[in-house]
């Protein structure tokens, strides 16, 4: 009864916003996004997916953005290389290889020569079910029965499972959860035809597929937004309290803890993970009601830790069976960028090689690495105490010897829908909502966990912005 009463309430909450909430013009309902050169454009959330928007604005030629950030810096969690924006933005911060199958970098399972007819198996499939398309957003499938299911038992139900150690590696170890948990849809989203084709190409020509950076992707946020100091106005330690979308929008905040003060703006930019404590407008409507709330999200904590150099050092070491049911929460991954940044192609390039990597005096006295846990739920005001103690537990048994937590941060991560609301269309009703009630919807919760798709997003997204004036 409840549980009824409770979908009730939520009903009429639902209905009486999108009674209150105001009309959209003809001109939002056409597909445009229409805004003045010098309106006050505010940012809400100074991750990749708000700093990456406010340069397009400025290209755009709009010339009054603010980005409002709660923490100290921008950047905001970033997992993934975008070339085009580093050669404009930091050159210096270099592309260095990072090979998951070479000795000495990570263990994956060893893919079998069956795997590249499984690969192309794996492409027709996705092509039969999503259609051909350029990486981002999917097509709203029109027949949900192949997708019902989890990313394992996909593989499981369509033959695939000699992949199963490239998916997990793929998926898993960027933070996505379980395979065995997550939705099938979320996994073809992410593994596109494409990715497949360029490991296939680098493969064949004994050359990397994936990449870290040098100096790490805080840079590039922060060399981006500097570029253009007279058109963005980057305000940081900066709370949302509140916004009220009246004429103009109506922002309250609250800077350095202090008193509140209120910021007006004429579009409103929501690039904000909204699983987990988010300030919304106060007049959502219908459609916004349903993208915006009631999303799932985990919890992803990343610890910078100190140990004694281990007999046999490695670019990173990876349990892929934690992460899910009793091992939630336990080490997952660590990486030691030092060994990357020293030698991040060794001269043998395959696993199957006898000697492991040499890496000389760099392997030697105290290593600094990162280390990875994974909870698949909402983050806990528990979640920092209880993961430091099993990370030390972890550490100790797998014989980082000494070691020692220099800092930690708990990240709500990977925003994303369950099957019900995938089914429902979700996603796809933002991507038709942006614009209205002058607001913009962009950032992870509104695509994917990952810096490639909010850029994509983002792209797409400014094609439909129009200057007014």
């Amino acid at each position: 009864m409840m549980a009824l009463l409770d979908r009730i309430f939520i009903l009429s909450v639902a209905v009486v916003l999108f009674a209150l909430a105001p009309v959209a013009t003809a001109q939002e309902r056409n597909g445009g996004i229409n805004m003045g050169r010098n309106d006050r454009i505010v940012i809400v959330g100074g991750g990749p997916a708000g700093v990456h928007y406010a340069t397009l604005l400025v290209k755009k030629g709009f010339t009054n953005i603010t980005i409002l950030e709660q923490s100290h810096e921008v950047g905001g969690k970033s997992k993934t290389p975008v070339f085009d924006l580093l050669k404009e933005y930091d050159p210096t911060n270099t592309l260095i290889p990072f090979i998951p199958t070479v000795k000495g970098h990570t263990w994956v399972n060893r893919d079998s020569n069956q795997s590249v007819v499984d690969y192309n198996s794996y492409i027709s499939l996705h092509t039969s079910i999503l259609g051909v398309y350029d990486y981002g957003l999917p097509p709203r499938p029109s027949n949900w029965t192949r997708l019902n299911m989890t990313g394992f038992e996909f593989l499981k139900q369509n033959k695939l499972l000699v992949l199963e150690g490239f998916f997990r590696f793929v998926f898993q170890q960027q933070g996505y959860g379980s395979l065995d948990e997550s939705p099938a849809f979320y996994m073809l989203w992410w593994v596109h035809p494409d990715m497949i084709r360029q490991k296939q190409a680098a493969d064949s020509k004994g050359q990397p597929w994936v990449y870290v950076l040098s100096k790490g992707y805080q840079f590039l946020w922060k060399a981006m937004v500097d570029k253009y100091p007279s058109q963005i106005d980057v305000r940081v330690n900066t709370k949302v309290i509140q916004i009220t979308r009246t004429n103009p929008i109506v922002i309250t905040v609250q800077t350095n803890n202090v008193v509140p003060g209120i910021i007006w703006a004429d579009h409103l930019v929501m690039a904000t993970d909204l699983g987990y404590m988010v300030t919304l407008p106060s007049d959502l409507n219908l459609r916004e009601f349903r993208f915006s709330k009631n999303l799932a999200s985990s919890a992803f904590v990343v610890t910078l830790f100190q140990s004694d150099a281990s007999p046999i050092e490695s670019v990173s070491q990876w349990w892929p069976s934690r992460g899910v049911g009793a091992a939630e929460g336990q080490l997952q991954l660590t990486r030691n960028s030092r060994l990357a940044l020293f030698n991040p192609l060794p001269a043998h390039r395959f696993p199957s090689d006898p000697v492991a990597t040499n890496w000389g005096v760099n392997a030697t006295g105290r290593q600094s690495r990162v280390a990875y846990q994974f909870f698949n739920r909402q983050v806990r005001t528990s979640d920092s105490a209880a993961s430091k103690k099993q990370l030390l537990a972890d550490l100790a048994d797998a014989a980082f010897a000494n070691a020692t937590i220099h800092t930690q941060v708990v990240h709500s991560y990977f925003p994303r829908c369950n099957l019900t609301q995938l089914q429902q269309g979700v996603p796809w009703a933002v991507w038709e909502n942006q614009g209205r009630i002058k607001t913009t919807w962009i950032g992870s919760s509104v695509s994917f966990e990952s810096v490639l798709d909010v850029v994509v997003y983002n792209n797409n997204l400014i094609n439909r912005v129009n200057m007014t004036n």
